[in-house]
């Protein structure tokens, strides 16, 4: 969950760009403090990216590349763990 995220500055900032300027959308936190979502009256399954435009998916680079390898290896990983099986 966001609100675990110790450190926002470790954050991928998503940005629009609208006229030559760019504006910070999702995941900017510029006084590091994350504010709870008010999900009074939300359906759970009605909008798979309520927190995020990525499906709310946090990896750092490292991570996303281990995933690849995994699924490149059709489900194993490159120390030999089996995690997907077909």
């Amino acid at each position: 969950m966001i609100s675990s995220i110790k450190n926002t500055k470790n954050l991928g900032v998503l940005y629009i760009g609208s006229k030559g300027k760019w504006e910070p959308t999702y995941d900017y936190y510029p006084n590091g403090i994350i504010s709870q979502r008010n999900l009074t009256g939300y359906t759970l399954g009605t909008n798979g990216v309520i927190y995020g435009p990525q499906g709310s998916l946090r990896a750092s680079a490292t991570h996303l590349t281990n995933y690849a390898i995994m699924i490149a290896n059709k489900g194993t990983t490159k120390s030999g763990k089996v995690i997907l099986k077909p």
